[in-house]
């Protein structure tokens, strides 16, 4: 292999695995230490919750993009409510569950829209009882952002 070791548990992948090449190319994976981050990476999440992921996000993303407090929260309740639905379903696949929210859809409509997430629709479950109606009032106020 090139004269290239690997360290004693770690299996060799090569580049044939993959792209079919001639080459080959020793790539260090070890499961249990990728099992071990991603243990780690699930415990932390639950220690900070979500507002505090989304504040995390914020400040590591150089700011909160000009976001309010309120915005912020709004954000991070979208993103754990409605994302899988509203937003695209993959970086190549542009499409959407539901329609994609902006501002156009829900400036000077937030009473339809409040009750849209309250009650549902035949498509969309309703929210009445998993938001309070300031959450629901914060994901309004976000969407007004979304350009």
């Amino acid at each position: 292999m090139n004269g290239t070791t690997v360290p004693q548990g770690l299996q060799p992948l090569r580049l044939t695995d993959f792209c079919g090449t001639a080459e080959a190319a020793p790539l260090r994976f070890a499961p249990e230490k990728a099992l071990w981050k991603l243990l780690l990476l699930l415990i932390s999440m639950l220690a900070v919750g979500p507002s505090g992921l989304t504040q995390a996000f914020a400040q590591s993303s150089g700011g909160s993009g000009g976001l309010s407090e309120a915005e912020l929260k709004g954000k991070g309740m979208f993103q754990q409510r409605c994302s899988l639905c509203h937003l695209p379903r993959s970086y190549d696949d542009d499409s959407t569950y539901g329609p994609k929210l902006t501002a156009a859809t829900v400036t000077g409509k937030e009473a339809v829209v409040r009750e849209f997430i309250r009650q549902g629709t035949p498509n969309m479950p309703g929210f009445q009882y998993g938001l309070t109606p300031e959450e629901i009032d914060s994901i309004i106020t976000y969407l007004k952002t979304v350009k």
